[in-house]
């Protein structure tokens, strides 16, 4: 996946002279009146938020709306947004939220309680006018299938009542992920291309949005919580890494989102760039359709498990990015237990497995991988490739560049291995393992493996309903045990965070959850910066 950086070690002492014949080069950006200029890979999927979980989506789709609460940036502690306060009752079965008056949306209907109720009921309810089942609609039958109904109160009181109780309830209504508040007015006018015309009550809005090349975010002058401080945002699509790295070197833009391990020392060592790290809940893995043969059968699945050398991959194509997985929870987040590990790398157990399955002398199978720059073949299914021949199981990769298309054919359910990733978007184990491995969840809403175990849905429906922490650490252990057990996907890495912002950017914080709000960000005039060279020390230490 990614391609292995060369070993350069820099002494601090020619630092300052790289510093100086950077400075002496120049800078080609020139002040934009407040414009950041981001790097994006391609595309987004949707800028509606109920529509899609998709990274590059997400990104954007966060700077135009705003949820009824939300994580506090750069940290997974909730705090109010488009509601004040909330209260608890009914057994935990009535959540009552008191709006914010006053806001707007940014077509300049007013948001209030009805709006509340639309958001959700468009996902939820196929009485609602703008539930659509020829869209998906992600989050039904996952986040939301705990709401039996959305009651408006008054006009800024609403009331969510639930089938049951749900621990993960307030950090579920804090995602952008379908919990964002859209305007009703414009549901109602651009119904199901709402995606490509986004309305919310967020910090910015959409100005403009060219196919392939950029999607262009302006200020809200009237946003409740004051206006930004950037007068535009520009998502610029730069498919290609190593370009992306260019046009921030050369200053044509000035964020690069998940820099790749290969150009970390080129951007650490430059004077001009700041390398921002954060603690990642993302979990990598390698999936199995365990619906078609010959992934229907435990032992195929260990075996390949089994024949991967999860250290050395992550260690040598991550570079201190990652580090290697050994079960469905990150650490950081409640649940995540170092004693429950998958299968560990041994070569001749591999080779066991696949006899004892029938395939003695391997099989031939694809491995479907998503590469957003076609033009690069990628490393990290490369390195599968390789393990994966050492034990007789010979894979035909198949590249995808449209996120659409490569979640359409794994859907679709053939034979093939695929590369996953999967970022808990609320911090509780619930986003992971709910997601991951209900039957229910099943598809584009998560679980892609087609995995189905009938305990696992009946602990995961317990934890859900669960409000005591101690019984759901039980619960989640138990599930962790079984998907461990019985493999349904091959956990690769526990991945960082890491951006590289030009020193221009300040106030730039990266979220757990990747959706960086934008509304604190400013851009420093250049005699404003005070520019110093990485440390070569610091560098080492990282990894």
């Amino acid at each position: 996946m990614r391609r292995d950086a060369p070993n350069i070690m820099l002494s601090r002492r020619i630092l300052p002279f790289i510093a100086v014949f950077l400075l002496m080069c120049g800078d080609k950006a020139t002040d934009l009146d407040q414009t950041l200029i981001c790097g994006i890979q391609g595309d987004p999927v949707s800028l509606d938020p109920a529509k899609t979980t998709e990274d590059i989506s997400a990104r954007i789709f966060c700077n135009l709306y705003d949820p009824l609460v939300r994580f506090k940036e750069g940290s997974t502690e909730i705090e109010p947004t488009l509601a004040r306060t909330w209260e608890v009752t009914g057994n935990g079965k009535i959540w009552t939220f008191h709006l914010r008056e006053g806001v707007t949306f940014h077509d300049g209907t007013p948001f209030d309680a009805e709006a509340v109720k639309v958001s959700f009921d468009r996902q939820i309810n196929p009485e609602s006018p703008y539930y659509s089942e020829d869209s998906p609609n992600v989050f039904k039958n996952s986040a939301f299938n705990m709401i039996s109904e959305i009651r408006v109160v008054d006009r800024f009181t609403v009331q969510f009542l639930l089938k049951h109780p749900f621990a993960p309830m307030l950090r579920t209504l804090a995602t952008f992920y379908g919990s964002s508040i859209v305007s009703p007015a414009a549901l109602k006018e651009y119904g199901n291309s709402f995606g490509r015309h986004p309305v919310g009550a967020g910090p910015f809005k959409l100005k403009s949005w060219e196919q392939g090349k950029e999607v262009v975010l302006e200020k809200n002058k009237e946003y409740w919580g004051g206006a930004p401080k950037l007068k535009e945002v520009i998502y610029q699509v730069i498919p290609e890494s190593s370009d992306m790295v260019n046009a921030l070197l050369e200053g044509s833009i000035d964020v690069i989102s998940e820099v790749s391990p290969t150009y970390l020392e080129r951007l650490y060592f430059n004077p001009r760039i700041t390398i921002l790290k954060g603690n990642g809940i993302l979990v990598f893995m390698l999936g199995f359709n365990c619906r078609k043969p010959p992934y229907t059968d435990e032992r195929i699945r260990r075996a390949v498990a089994a024949a991967l050398d999860r250290k050395r991959i992550v260690h040598s194509l991550l570079r201190g990015k990652g580090t290697p997985a050994y079960s469905p929870l990150p650490p950081g987040i409640f649940g995540h237990d170092e004693t429950i590990r998958q299968i560990s790398y041994d070569t001749q157990r591999a080779k066991v497995l696949l006899k004892e399955a029938g395939y003695p002398d391997g099989f031939k199978t694809k491995l479907f991988y998503f590469q957003p720059s076609p033009s690069r073949a990628g490393v990290f299914p490369l390195t599968i490739q390789s393990y994966l021949s050492k034990v007789g199981i010979d894979v035909d990769i198949v590249y995808f560049d449209s996120w659409d298309q490569y979640e359409a054919a794994i859907v679709r359910g053939e034979e093939a291995l695929f590369g996953y990733g999967w970022l808990g978007d609320n911090g509780d184990p619930d986003s992971f393992l709910y997601f991951l491995f209900h039957s229910r969840a099943r598809g584009s809403s998560g679980n892609l493996f087609n995995y189905r175990n009938a305990r696992v849905d009946a602990l995961l429906e317990e934890a859900r309903q669960c409000m005591e922490e101690s019984k759901r650490l039980r619960l989640y252990r138990e599930v962790q045990e079984i998907v461990v057990r019985e493999t349904p996907c091959v956990f690769l890495s526990y991945t960082g965070r890491m951006y590289a912002v030009r020193q221009r950017v300040q106030h730039f914080t990266v979220s757990p959850f990747r959706t960086e709000r934008l509304e604190n960000v400013f851009l420093l005039s250049s005699s404003d910066l005070k520019i110093s060279g990485g440390d070569d020390d610091a560098y080492q230490a990282s990894y």
